[in-house]
């Protein structure tokens, strides 16, 4: 638990396929997300979707990648901004299974 840390999440999930046969992107804004109630949506005009997401704890997000071509290996990139704070991270993938 990160205690009494704000992290600012410009969170974009970015999954591309290993192979460049057959790439696939998909990008998702924090903000487009599920998330839990905790969290708190703020309005910033320099955030790439003009809001951003913030945590301080036990908050959660998730979200569903639609429309993968294939069976295969992906790179699942994360991207967020957290002030230079030492904090973790947690993510699970296929959770529903």
């Amino acid at each position: 638990m990160v205690n009494q840390l704000q992290l600012t999440v410009l969170l974009i999930l970015i999954v591309l396929q290993t192979t460049f046969a057959n790439s696939f992107l998909q990008e998702t804004e924090a903000e487009s997300t599920t998330f839990s109630d905790e969290i708190e949506l703020a309005d910033r005009v320099n955030a790439s979707g003009g809001s951003f997401i913030k945590l301080t704890g036990e908050e959660s997000l998730s979200c569903t990648i639609l429309d993968v071509p294939e069976d295969g290996d992906y790179d699942f990139r994360i991207f967020y901004f957290n002030g230079s704070k030492e904090q973790s991270f947690f993510y699970a993938i296929n959770t529903n299974e």
